[in-house]
C-alpha cells in the first residue's frame, strides 16, 4: 500500500536526491579530469 509523504517529508527526500546527484556530477566531473591529466600509454615490445 503508498501512502503519501508528508510535504516536509517529501521536500527532505527531494533535497537528498537532489544532492545526490549534483555529487554524481561532481564525481564525474573529476574523473574526466583526471582521465585527461593521464599520460598517453608508452608502446612496449612483445616479447
Amino acid at each position: 500500500m503508498i501512502h503519501p509523504l508528508r510535504a516536509e517529508r517529501g521536500a527532505a527526500l527531494l533535497d537528498a536526491l537532489r544532492a545526490v546527484g549534483e555529487a554524481d556530477a561532481a564525481f564525474i566531473a573529476a574523473l574526466e579530469t583526471e582521465q585527461a591529466r593521464q599520460q598517453p600509454l608508452q608502446e612496449r615490445e612483445a616479447l
